[in-house]
């Protein structure tokens, strides 16, 4: 726990007396799918006490880990730990970075407080983290290990639509696979202004190194044909 915990903002006491986050059959399911898990699978957070979302994404992610002993969680309240927020990329906030078991930063992180299709991916990203490892297709593998220049994803979303899970997670899997990847997927209702600066009318939206792609890819290898 990150030091000064017992000085919580009334932001914070509120969230912290809240309900629990998942329902008795999201619990279970999820426990399903966290019952595969090989490896320790770290969620990485800043919290920033005096924002309402931070503090909301904290009390999630505590949730989550209490679901399977190999998910762990790092947590440190805003400026507390310089470093801790330039490994776990912390460039905005909320947060929550995905650590492996030997402390990589896997080039994995959402910007949002998971619901609907946001959970499905974000569940998905713990497994194929810390899951069993997939067997890719030998030529789409070399392609994405191909990639040898760094590339920044970022998967802008609306949580109170239901179509996203399929390229979060996908472009998420590349991540996983090649270090010179980083995929974020983004809660575009928190962060007004670069929905502004990516003149975003549709969502999803898929930016790649700044560059809004139109129309998304409907498959893996369109999204790693983008990439080479």
């Amino acid at each position: 726990m990150p030091a000064g915990a017992d000085k919580k903002s009334l932001v914070e006491k509120y969230m912290a007396s809240s309900n629990e986050f998942l329902n008795e059959s999201m619990t279970k399911f999820l426990r399903i799918i966290f019952s595969r898990l090989e490896r320790e699978v770290t969620l990485a957070s800043i919290v920033d006490p005096e924002n309402l979302k931070s503090v909301e994404l904290k009390n999630f992610i505590l949730s989550i880990a209490r679901l399977n002993d190999y998910i762990l969680t790092e947590i440190y309240d805003k400026d507390e730990n310089p470093d801790a927020e330039v490994f776990f990329h912390a460039d905005k906030l909320p947060v929550v970075s995905l650590i492996d078991d030997e402390n990589y930063y896997m080039g994995v992180k959402f910007h949002a407080v998971p619901t609907g299709d946001a959970l499905i991916a974000f569940s998905l990203a713990i497994y194929n983290l810390g899951g069993p490892k997939e067997d890719f297709d030998d030529m789409l593998a070399q392609k994405i290990l191909s990639i040898d220049k760094p590339i920044d994803i970022k998967i802008y979303v609306s949580l109170a639509e239901q179509n996203f899970a399929d390229i979060v997670t996908a472009t998420q899997q590349l991540a996983l696979i090649n270090p010179n990847l980083q995929v974020e997927m983004i809660d575009v209702d928190l962060f007004p202004d670069l929905k502004k600066q990516y003149n975003l009318k549709t969502l999803p939206a898929l930016i790649i190194n700044d560059e809004n792609i139109s129309p998304l890819p409907k498959a893996l290898e369109e999204i790693i044909n983008l990439l080479l």
